[in-house]
């Protein structure tokens, strides 16, 4: 998971999400999953609001925080970057989603990318938010089909930015998309 800057760097491409790969987080994975806090990223409960198509904005630090998320390592299929990835949906209950601020400069083309699948088909849509805008909604291929790349360009409005990546609300059923 990236949202790549094309600034005149030494490298070309220059991510501009801390943790995009999930693979920092407090304490250790001894087993196919566990739960637990991501660096750079918070956790957050966005239950009571509609899909982001039917809702003009939405502020995700309004929203109360969940303290874990449910890294995963050798369950499922091996990981695009690194070791680690991440299920988006993890909470029967709760509209689960992920939160990250991170900068930008004005007037500069970006492009999220997103690797992801459907943990169960039909039940893994993502919605994508930024600076609390309903963007767009991913629907990711079953796992027997594979990763499935994504990519969802903005522009920069410059200074701190918000990304938000939400479970569908009536697809909220604890088998959401794994994300990496």
């Amino acid at each position: 998971l990236s949202a790549a800057d094309p600034a005149p760097l030494p490298s070309p491409w220059l991510n501009a999400l801390r943790n995009g790969g999930f693979e920092g987080y407090e304490g250790d994975l001894v087993d196919t999953w566990a739960m637990r806090a991501l660096d750079h990223w918070v956790g957050i409960d966005s239950s009571g609001f509609a899909a982001g198509s039917e809702v003009l904005s939405l502020d995700p630090l309004s929203l109360p925080v969940t303290a874990t998320q449910e890294v995963w390592a050798s369950k499922g299929l091996a990981a695009t970057e690194g070791v680690h990835k991440l299920e988006l949906d993890i909470y029967n209950g709760k509209v689960d989603a992920l939160y990250q601020a991170f900068e930008t400069r004005a007037g500069v083309d970006y492009v999220l990318t997103l690797d992801a699948y459907a943990r169960t088909e039909g039940s893994s849509d993502i919605e994508v938010w930024i600076d609390g805008a309903y963007v767009t909604t991913l629907t990711p291929p079953a796992e027997a089909s594979g990763w499935a790349t994504f990519e969802v360009p903005f522009v920069g409005a410059g200074g701190e930015q918000t990304l938000m990546l939400r479970e569908v609300p009536a697809q909220n059923d604890g088998q959401g998309a794994i994300l990496d």
